[in-house]
């Protein structure tokens, strides 16, 4: 039979947040004040436009998330937002002008880069919120989804990336692959000593997941037992 649940008045207050995770150490408390991750918002890449020959003054880019058209001009980009029931009318919003600058390369040619419209950096990606328009990664207060993982899953993606490099089907479950064709030897060696450096490290960090979690639990039972 199961057993009656306390009441949720009974327990204390850091413990009445919305937890998701499906067994301990795979997930993180609910904060409010969390920042939003890169892969919530829609991402503009000058790389990838210069590589399809998109940045040519005249062309019109439509970006049907944020009900946005882009013109490229030959200073930038320029943003106009629409209503997507009705993209020929004119834009509800004033143009955001995005600076686009052209790097000398060392080896000869040029690159382009973005001149973030709120703040003097120069970066390669820009991020796009309804409401806020284009912005760069510090402007818009966004992290990256691994820091938000725990020590434990990073040193997990570390090793599966360094045995990706030798074989795309390899995980942790397999031993270490042979070397590919064509891989110079002190290359496989260094990648070996990598891959043995960040597997070495699981067990620590498994252990200090494991206490982590235990002191959790022991201090929820014993807030509960309390009625805090």
């Amino acid at each position: 039979m199961a057993t009656p649940c306390r009441d949720p008045t009974l327990v204390g207050k850091r413990f009445r947040r919305k937890v998701t995770m499906g067994a301990l150490g795979s997930g993180r408390w609910v904060r409010p004040t969390r920042k939003k991750t890169v892969t919530g918002c829609v991402q503009l890449d000058i790389r990838q436009l210069a590589r399809v020959g998109a940045l040519q003054p005249g062309t019109w880019l439509w970006v049907p998330v944020l009900d946005c058209q882009l013109e490229v001009t030959e200073h930038g980009l320029v943003s106009y937002r629409h209503d997507r029931q009705a993209p020929s009318t004119p834009p509800l919003q004033g143009p955001q002008r995005l600076p686009v600058l052209w790097r000398v390369c060392r080896f000869g040619g040029q690159r382009p880069i973005f001149q973030c419209p709120t703040c003097p950096r120069h970066v390669y990606l820009m991020y796009g919120e309804t409401g806020h328009g284009w912005r760069c990664r510090t402007c818009a207060a966004l992290a990256y989804p691994s820091q938000w993982e725990s020590a434990l899953l990073r040193q997990m993606d570390r090793a599966n990336r360094l045995r990706r490099r030798l074989d795309s089907d390899n995980c942790l479950m397999f031993p270490v692959p042979q070397r590919p064709a064509r891989m110079h030897r002190r290359t496989y060696a260094r990648l070996v000593a990598l891959i043995q450096r960040h597997e070495g490290g699981l067990v620590p960090a498994w252990q200090n997941q494991l206490q982590a979690d235990r002191a959790q639990l022991t201090q929820l039972t014993q807030d509960v037992r309390q009625g805090v």
